[in-house]
């Protein structure tokens, strides 16, 4: 079996961003299947899969900010086609219509209530953020360079998962 570490997983992330949605990464997309599991320790997700007949390994950390937790996923279409633990809010970080954008800040405010979560651009390490967050209504704020986002009204539910598209300005860096 072949361990991945964080510092893989960031750098393949990286490439991904950076080539979009290549040959290469359908290739890898069409000859695997996934799972997580949660780590005893509630610290991580598991990701195993299957590539071209090996399998991987994968840890995602999961982070703490007092009773949320929350993390990052969605690199390469390996983390997009597996199936995660439901979370009641699933934020996906797009730019020109892509979800390829991470290593952004993201602000959490609950309307009306309590809640109020700021997530580090160094734990978005994916274009997608999975928050576990109480019953409300709450808007979100992204921060990259000067474009600052805002999603206002996202309900969250008990026993629902509700996804939420937080959009930065397309890059047209070379």
């Amino acid at each position: 079996m072949m361990r991945h570490n964080i510092y893989a997983r960031i750098s393949v992330g990286a490439v991904v961003c950076l080539l979009g949605v290549g040959l290469g990464v359908l290739a890898w997309a069409s000859e695997r299947t996934g799972a997580a599991r949660l780590l005893p320790a509630g610290d991580g997700l598991e990701i195993e899969y299957q590539l071209d007949g090996d399998r991987w390994t994968e840890i995602i950390p999961i982070f703490r900010d007092g009773s949320h937790r929350y993390f990052s996923a969605g690199i390469g279409m390996a983390e997009r086609q597996v199936a995660y633990p439901a979370f009641p809010l699933k934020i996906v970080l797009t730019a020109g219509g892509k979800p390829f954008v991470a290593h952004v800040d993201i602000h959490l405010v609950q309307t009306n209530g309590p809640t109020t979560l700021s997530i580090p651009a160094d734990r978005v390490t994916g274009p997608w953020l999975f928050v576990d967050v109480p019953p409300g209504v709450y808007e979100i704020t992204g921060h990259r360079g000067e474009d600052r986002p805002r999603v206002r009204g996202v309900t969250v539910v008990v026993g629902r998962s509700q996804t939420a598209y937080v959009r930065f300005t397309e890059d047209r860096r070379p």
